[in-house]
């Protein structure tokens, strides 16, 4: 039932986001500036991040596919090393936590 609903929200979260950004496409005005572009970026970002945050909640029990989802979205943060920062430092936490200490180093180096 947990996983039903988590779909049901995913794709209600797509589909909103998808109007959003039909809607900002509509608008003549903003077609000549590049806010339709960054609109399209934000709402690329919104997803993979949500996505993934709710795929991590689903896979808490499996470490390695936990951390893999960590890593993607600490890479994807590539142009903005503040918050790539934060979900590396995150990573290193869960694998101290788990007595990873190499890849605790990994993490760090990153």
């Amino acid at each position: 039932m947990d996983g039903l609903v988590r779909r049901e929200n995913r794709q209600i979260l797509s589909h909103q986001l998808a109007v959003a950004k039909c809607d900002v496409f509509s608008f003549v005005n903003y077609q000549r500036t590049n806010f339709p572009v960054e609109v399209k970026d934000l709402t690329k970002c919104i997803r993979t991040v949500l996505m993934a945050t709710s795929r991590m909640k689903e896979h808490r029990s499996n470490p390695e596919m936990y951390v893999d989802l960590q890593y993607s979205l600490a890479k994807s943060y590539t142009s903005t090393p503040e918050l790539r920062k934060t979900w590396l430092e995150s990573m290193a936490r869960y694998h101290v936590a788990n007595s990873n200490y190499s890849e605790v180093s990994a993490s760090s180096v990153f």
